[in-house]
């Protein structure tokens, strides 16, 4: 949501004057005052309208009527080593009690993090998701940016397990309408 409240405020810039970079600690925002706002945010929010509505299939409604869309996690810390593949919460104990819910392997997920017993979760690293799979063993997944840069993960890429709100992911993602040419 502070993304948000960000490009209201402040707006954004073209990437080829603010460049995406993996490190940009050592930066600040006036390294990039002489960048002129191409968009601003016109509306923006939670995805369903709160913490916690967010489903598998709203989330895929957003991304294919609007484009990516930002989503919150709470990766482990191997996360830094990811390399390829679907990352997954491997702890299955915490899902067991939803599995007679999601009998079809195929069937998008309609489940919210209320009904994972979730009314709060800690998520503290933010991505953009651009899109959606599935791996040739039916395994569905979340195609997304990371802000690592593109030596690490898949070209800067990773894929997640999709359905399943591993590490928050589904919990409380957020679109944007932009306000361009301002």
């Amino acid at each position: 949501m502070f993304v948000s409240l960000f490009a209201e405020s402040f707006g954004l810039v073209e990437e080829s004057c603010a460049p995406y970079r993996a490190n940009s600690h050592l930066q600040q925002c006036s390294d990039f005052k002489h960048c002129p706002v191409v968009a601003k945010v016109k509306k923006g929010g939670p995805i369903g309208g709160f913490f916690g509505a967010a489903s598998e299939l709203e989330m895929m409604k957003e991304i294919r009527k609007n484009g990516p869309i930002v989503a919150d996690f709470e990766p482990w810390v191997t996360f830094q080593l990811y390399s390829e593949g679907v990352y997954k919460d491997k702890s299955e104990s915490s899902l067991a009690h939803l599995e007679s819910e999601d009998k079809e392997k195929d069937a998008l997920s309609t489940l919210t993090a209320k009904d994972y017993g979730l009314e709060w979760q800690r998520l503290d690293h933010s991505v953009v998701i651009v899109g959606w799979g599935e791996e040739e063993d039916g395994e569905k997944f979340w195609v997304c940016r990371n802000s690592y840069g593109e030596s690490w993960g898949e070209e800067g890429y990773f894929r997640i397990r999709r359905g399943k709100n591993d590490f928050g992911i589904e919990s409380s993602p957020s679109a944007y309408e932009p306000l361009l040419n301002v």
